[in-house]
């Protein structure tokens, strides 16, 4: 098969992963950019929900709109795998960005981003309950030790000198981390069954309708709405939409931990990128302790055993 042979190609998977891991790394500043232009505190919750939930059902209409123009047919989804799609949908958009929006209000882009980096380690570790080519190994182990210490070290530390760690900050951050790590084994199952262009772009449409419902029902509002600052929404469902149908065909073709891996370029970029447009200060020792954690934790991880490599 054509598609399985380009989409398996290493150079091919490391090209796109690390595009796709760019532009999640640029959400984070992005986003609370967005929050500052459209008035959203920190403490506004629902205008949070309403503010994500709206860039990805815009993010799945685009999707399905583009893919039904590259594949030249109508978008059909049979009955019967709807719920399979609410399912991926509950943890991929609902579960990971209600938790992931109203915890970066309080966090960090700095912080957010290294806690975010965790989401490789979360697809490796349940990866390996459900496929046994990515079981769990000593390298694995000791990755997790590892990136799981510098989320620690962000706890007890504050990583920068503006704010700590907090439950709904930083520890909605990782709830968000562990919702994804979920998601990716429901893409890699899901996906052999139902084109990962649909897959994606119905359940962002799901998941983003249902954010913006039930954060109008709590009185969510957005304003301050012009031609200026719609640019900052249409930013971010654009990046959605090309970062999640990459990700979607990567995992369709490829084991869930060899393309979860590359996820600790994600915080890479964020701190990047977070320092450069936020004018955050990444240059705090615990900070980068952090994250170098994190980013030996995902290299142990992917390191394969010294059989391996001699055989």
């Amino acid at each position: 098969m054509e598609a399985n042979r380009i989409f398996s190609n290493k150079k091919v998977v490391v090209c796109l992963a690390i595009t796709t891991c760019l532009l999640w790394g640029s959400a984070f500043p992005v986003i609370k950019i967005g929050y500052l232009t459209y008035g959203i505190n920190a403490n506004d919750i629902a205008a949070q929900i309403l503010f994500a939930g709206t860039r990805f059902t815009f993010s799945g209409i685009l999707i399905i709109l583009v893919g039904g123009l590259i594949l030249r047919k109508l978008p059909k989804i049979e009955l019967a795998k709807i719920p399979k799609i609410i399912h991926l949908s509950l943890f991929q958009t609902i579960g990971q960005y209600a938790f992931f929006y109203i915890g970066l209000a309080k966090a960090t882009g700095t912080n957010a981003a290294i806690i975010d980096g965790s989401c490789a380690l979360a697809t490796v570790i349940l990866a390996g309950f459900f496929y046994k080519q990515d079981e769990m190994t000593i390298n694995k182990s000791i990755g997790c030790i590892l990136g799981f210490s510098g989320i620690v070290l962000v706890a007890i530390t504050g990583g920068t000198s503006e704010i700590g760690f907090s439950f709904t900050g930083e520890g909605f951050i990782l709830i968000a981390t562990i919702a994804h790590g979920y998601s990716a084994i429901l893409i890699k199952r899901y996906s052999q069954e139902i084109n990962p262009i649909y897959l994606c772009g119905y359940q962002f449409i799901f998941g983003g309708l249902a954010m913006v419902i039930v954060s109008f029902l709590f009185g969510g509002r957005i304003t301050g709405i012009d031609s200026g600052n719609i640019l900052i929404l249409i930013y971010l469902a654009v990046l959605s939409m090309i970062a999640y149908t990459t990700w979607t065909i990567l995992l369709k073709y490829n084991s869930a931990a060899n393309v979860g891996v590359y996820v600790f370029l994600v915080p890479v970029f964020g701190v990047i990128l977070s320092a450069a447009v936020l004018k955050e200060n990444p240059a705090n020792i615990s900070t980068m302790s952090a994250l170098a954690l994190v980013c030996m934790g995902i290299y142990m991880v992917n390191r394969k055993p010294k059989k391996a490599r001699n055989t």
